[in-house]
């Protein structure tokens, strides 16, 4: 999965609304000692943005938090995964508008690979919370995007005896892998559980996704232990 790369100016479509976010951060905060700081401030704006329903403005925080950390790079990154979470879940929203035909399906792709780029990120930043979030999350994105695929309609000019044959191309080429690499991340995610002895919703919602995938799979990892009612948030 490739990952958008610190510098690079970022086009976001949130439900409609375009913003531009410059990969160049303020001055101001490049310069300063305290980009830790500045970081948690721009994750906590931006979450009260979101609260808001300004998903635009709250966009444009967690891109300075991401930036910034990047920038500086110190202290603890958790501000910068759960910002670049948050980023793949405003991205997320114009994926969800798309409704997939032959003739949106690129564009289904397109909006699916910003996402996916987002979660990634917060990945590689490795806090565990998010980590298992992100794996969870980009699992459902590939579920989400291979059922659409496998179940829109096929072209109106498409000949009767054809049918088949294209919905057997759409399982081989687009449901099989993406729910393979649901099934893949999903193992990621539970493996990370299990390694750092996380006990979360999204731990819990890893397993669940799991084994309706691929049932006795979780079990074979070893489960996490239960839920101890972690805050973890969940946008479903």
């Amino acid at each position: 999965m490739k990952i958008k790369t610190t510098g690079t100016t970022g086009l976001f479509l949130t439900l409609g609304v375009v913003f531009f976010a410059s990969g160049a951060v303020n001055t101001s905060v490049a310069d300063s000692s305290s980009g830790n700081d500045n970081c948690e401030t721009f994750a906590r704006n931006g979450d009260d943005l979101y609260e808001a329903g300004d998903l635009a403005g709250a966009g444009e925080m967690y891109l300075q938090c991401v930036e910034t950390y990047d920038l500086n790079e110190e202290g603890s990154p958790a501000h910068a995964a759960r910002s670049a979470f948050m980023l793949g879940e405003i991205a997320r929203l114009d994926y969800d508008l798309v409704v997939v035909s032959a003739e949106t399906v690129q564009r289904k792709a397109h909006l699916k690979s910003d996402v996916e780029e987002w979660y990634s990120r917060s990945i590689i930043y490795d806090v565990d919370e998010w980590f298992i979030a992100s794996c969870v999350r980009a699992g459902e994105l590939y579920e989400n995007f291979g059922n659409a695929v496998f179940s829109m309609e096929a072209p109106e000019n498409l000949p009767e005896e054809a049918f088949d044959e294209f919905y057997c191309q759409l399982n081989e080429q687009f449901y099989e892998p993406e729910m393979q690499k649901a099934i893949n991340i999903y193992i990621t995610a539970v493996e990370k559980a299990i390694s750092a002895n996380i006990s979360s919703e999204w731990a819990d919602r890893a397993v669940e996704n799991l084994e309706r995938l691929a049932p006795g799979k979780a079990a074979k990892l070893g489960l996490p232990r239960e839920t101890n009612g972690s805050n973890v948030p969940g946008i479903y």
